[in-house]
């Protein structure tokens, strides 16, 4: 017998993209993101790519690179609708996944400003602003 010839071939792009889910919690500033690695890799996931953008198209596309499989992404304004996609990395990329649509919560209301009382009674005040 002779012995076994063992070759391996060179890493590429992933065939196809990751697959995202959301899940909670969304807070006023925050989104936690989860997805499951591309079925045909190619190669070592060096890590992932997150594209993001305000949904009205009012900001431009920002980045977070990571990883692993879930980030929590930061810094959001509160009531916002966001778009979120995601590519992996080999020795290059794969195509971006999918867009994930997130709204996040509304934060508290603003003060009042000018705030004065009107009247006050034993029992009572009214305010005005």
């Amino acid at each position: 017998l002779s012995s076994p010839i063992v070759q391996r071939t060179n890493e590429d792009k992933p065939d196809d993209s990751p697959t995202f889910f959301q899940s909670p919690p969304v807070t006023k500033s925050n989104v936690f993101l989860a997805w499951t690695p591309p079925a045909q890799p190619n190669g070592i996931i060096r890590r992932y790519e997150i594209l993001f953008s305000e949904k009205a198209g009012t900001s431009q596309n920002k980045t977070a690179n990571v990883t692993g499989i879930m980030a929590t992404i930061r810094n959001l304004l509160p009531s916002t609708d966001y778009v979120f996609r995601i590519r992996a990395f080999t020795v290059g990329f794969s195509d971006y996944s999918e867009p994930v649509f997130v709204q996040t919560s509304k934060g508290p209301p603003s003060p009042p400003l000018n705030l004065h009382v009107v009247e006050n009674g034993t029992t009572t005040v009214q305010l005005r602003w």
